[in-house]
């Protein structure tokens, strides 16, 4: 399942530059439903599914972006969600992928350009 969803985040970040002649695109998975849902699943603790769209999406822009290795930065998992999550309470009808491409708008700036060298120089 976890595969699944990361290869459907993965066409879907593909989609940020391509879409139809009025710029619309489908949107599958965990990222068709609400940053409402979104937040539902946060109460619960039920929110692989979305953790792991995250991800796909954040990994498929890492690849298909100019200059671009890491558009999180320095973030990790928690601040990621910490943000959507900020992001999503007072916008509960917007859609979740709008809310991971609102990440990726926002952090464009400060993403990381280039892989670290593992090995001090």
């Amino acid at each position: 399942m976890r595969i699944i969803v990361l290869l459907l985040a993965g066409i879907l970040a593909l989609s940020l530059h391509a879409a139809d002649k009025d710029g619309n695109y489908a949107v599958w998975g965990p990222g068709e439903k609400s940053c409402f849902s979104y937040m539902k699943a946060r109460e619960t603790d039920n929110y692989d599914d979305f953790k792991y769209f995250i991800m796909g999406y954040l990994t498929a822009y890492n690849t298909m972006a100019d200059k671009t290795f890491r558009i999180s930065g320095d973030k990790n998992m928690s601040q990621i969600l910490e943000w959507v999550d900020n992001y999503c309470e007072p916008k509960g009808v917007h859609g979740f992928e709008q809310a991971v491409t609102n990440f990726i708008l926002e952090h464009h700036e400060t993403r990381q350009d280039q892989a670290r060298s593992q090995f001090p120089r």
